[in-house]
């Protein structure tokens, strides 16, 4: 029985054993709880102090020759972009003038043979019906059949006015004049788009005028052999009244005046023409 009890005393000192370590860790674990907010705590203040220190670095003050300066440099960078933007313009806008004025420039040589052309015509035309209307003034249209046949043939020539102003058009409806700096040639090339319509508009009543007189005309002329391809010949002319040869004065005459009109026309348009070419020229060497 002895053994007996010495177990239990044995037991009996292990639980006394086991009661004194729960107790000690029970005290360690409530030390470390209430350590615990001090180092939050104290890691929570370094933290703030990092932060502190990354969004409020030390800055060295400008003095006022460096703000200057500064200010200085900015001015020139701006002037410099400013002056160079102007320079890319200019040079682009004279590449446009040339561009322009090349076109223009071959509208005009394409003018000028068209108005040497009808000039040509026109110098032909004016002696034949001053020549008509003497015929009929003197009622000598029936004692040289063939003169008369030859002139009426040549009377009969219609002058149409066709110059072309398509490139001129296109500098007004584009704003093209505006890449145009010379004063005097914008000026002279308005003058001479003015000439031709007024050219154009002279013709045009010539025209009206032929067009509106033709039947009576017509119906006192032999036209039997007008459209053969040989020497063309005519019948006499029946005698005429003296209102239907005055009438025939008159309609000569009147064509022979309109023609002279035209003639000035062309002769001032070729004038400006040649004038506006120099200066053109001027302009694309430069």
């Amino acid at each position: 029985m002895p053994e007996i009890e010495n177990i239990e005393e044995e037991n009996f000192k292990n639980q006394i054993t086991s009661s004194r370590e729960a107790v000690v860790n029970e005290n360690n674990s409530q030390e470390q709880v209430i350590e615990s907010p001090e180092l939050q705590t104290t890691n929570s203040k370094l933290q703030t102090e990092e932060m502190e220190v990354h969004h409020h670095p030390h800055v060295e003050k400008k003095n006022l020759k460096e703000y200057l300066l500064e200010g200085l440099m900015i001015f020139i960078a701006v002037t410099m972009g400013f002056f160079a933007e102007n320079i890319r313009e200019h040079f682009a806008d004279v590449r446009i003038e040339k561009e322009y004025l090349s076109t223009y420039k071959q509208q005009l040589l394409i003018n000028k043979e068209q108005l040497l052309d009808l000039k040509d015509l026109i110098v032909g035309y004016r002696p034949v019906v001053d020549s008509l209307a003497d015929l009929f003034f003197q009622k000598s249209e029936n004692k040289d059949l063939i003169k008369t046949a030859r002139l009426v043939s040549k009377s009969k020539v219609l002058i149409m006015t066709t110059i072309d102003m398509d490139a001129y058009q296109q500098l007004v409806n584009s704003g093209g004049f505006k890449y145009i700096h010379n004063i005097a040639l914008k000026d002279t090339m308005a003058r001479y788009a003015d000439a031709i319509k007024e050219l154009e508009n002279a013709n045009s009543f010539m025209l009206n005028y032929v067009a509106q007189n033709n039947v009576v005309i017509n119906s006192l002329e032999d036209w039997h052999d007008f459209f053969d391809d040989h020497t063309f010949e005519i019948m006499p002319y029946p005698e005429l009244t003296e209102r239907e040869r005055r009438l025939m004065v008159a309609y000569n005459k009147t064509r022979y005046a309109l023609a002279g009109g035209s003639e000035a026309s062309i002769q001032y348009s070729l004038l400006l023409n040649g004038h506006i070419l120099e200066m053109v020229n001027e302009e694309l060497d430069n």
